[in-house]
C-alpha cells in the first residue's frame, strides 16, 4: 500500500519492527489485563462482607449507630464498584489500542 498512512505503527517500512511492536503491545495488554482482572476479583470478594455488615446494621443497630455506620459500608461498596469500573475501562482501552495498531 504505497499511499497508505499508518497512525499507530512506528516503523511502517519494516515488517519485522512492526511485528515486534504488535507483539510487545499485545503482551503488555494481556499482562495488564491479567493484573487488572486479578485486582477486580480481589475487590469483588470484599462485597459480600460489606453487604452482610450493612444488613446486620439495618436489622439490629439503633438509629444513631445506623446513621454513622451504614454510610461507611455503602461507601465501601461504591468505592469498590468505581475501582473495578475504572480497571475494566483501562483494560478495554488497552485492547482497543492494540486493535488500532492491527488495523
Amino acid at each position: 500500500m504505497p499511499n497508505a498512512t499508518f497512525s499507530y505503527v512506528k516503523y511502517p517500512d519494516s515488517f519485522r519492527a512492526t511485528l515486534i511492536q504488535l507483539t510487545n503491545e499485545a503482551y503488555n495488554t494481556f499482562l495488564s489485563a491479567h493484573s487488572n482482572m486479578n485486582e477486580i476479583q480481589l475487590n469483588m470478594q470484599q462485597i459480600p462482607g460489606h453487604v452482610k455488615t450493612a444488613l446486620k446494621l439495618l436489622a439490629t443497630a439503633p438509629f444513631p449507630l445506623l446513621e454513622k455506620l451504614l454510610p461507611l459500608s455503602l461507601n465501601n461498596i461504591e468505592r469498590i464498584g468505581m475501582e473495578c469500573s475504572n480497571l475494566s475501562s483501562i483494560t478495554h482501552n488497552k485492547f482497543a489500542d492494540v486493535q488500532l495498531l492491527i488495523e
